[in-house]
């Protein structure tokens, strides 16, 4: 895996405004770093680090362990291959693969 060029954690949300409603997610020190007009896309990219890092994990152990090899029907086989295929295009497009 490649590592990532984001700007390290943690983040937090603050709400900067209420009308126009804005929310920004900044550093610890306060650093700016997005901002967004609803919080719900604001969580979801506070947690985007963590649910790569989550990802990354996942298809590591996963390739790792042979887990798509270890069934007998060639269907549950592509299934899991389209699952660990899915997990690594998310990763790339990320720029962490």
């Amino acid at each position: 895996m490649k590592e990532a060029k984001y700007t390290p954690g943690p983040w937090h949300l603050i709400h900067a405004s209420i009308e126009p409603p804005m929310f920004r997610v900044c550093t610890d020190d306060g650093t700016t770093i997005a901002e967004f007009r609803d919080a719900e896309n604001a969580r979801l990219f506070i947690a985007a680090p963590k649910l790569a890092a989550a990802l990354e994990e996942l298809e590591t152990e996963v390739a790792k362990q042979g887990w798509i090899n270890c069934t007998p029907k060639p269907s549950e086989r592509q299934s899991r291959i389209n699952l660990l295929n899915n997990a690594r295009a998310a990763l790339a497009k990320a720029g962490l693969l």
